[in-house]
Formats: C-alpha cells, structure tokens, sequence
C-alpha cells in the first residue's frame, strides 16, 4: 500500500499521457483516456487513497 500511495503521489496527468502507450494497446484506448480522463482518474485514485488513510 505504501509503494502504491507514492507512486500516485508522483504522478501527473502529463505523466499518464506519456505512459499511456506502455499500458495500453490500441490508440483509439489512449486517445480516450488522455488529458482530462487522465486527470479525473488520478484525482479519484488520490481520494480514495485519502479516505482509506483515515
């Protein structure tokens, strides 16, 4: 849990986009989750990592 919450923790949206391609197969999959897919996933894994530290 703790390598998990620092790598989130290090991670921008700018990052995923520029990961997306090690992750994912197809370009129409990446096309969908750059920029502002990739920024509101990370904004949600961020708070549930919050709300299980509490």
């Amino acid at each position: 849990m703790r390598w998990c919450s620092s790598t989130t923790v290090a991670l921008t949206p700018d990052a995923i986009d520029h990961s997306l391609g090690a992750l994912l197969k197809y370009q129409d999959d990446i096309a969908r989750i750059r920029g502002t897919e990739a920024a509101r996933i990370l904004e949600e894994v961020r708070a549930e990592m919050a709300a299980a530290r509490r």
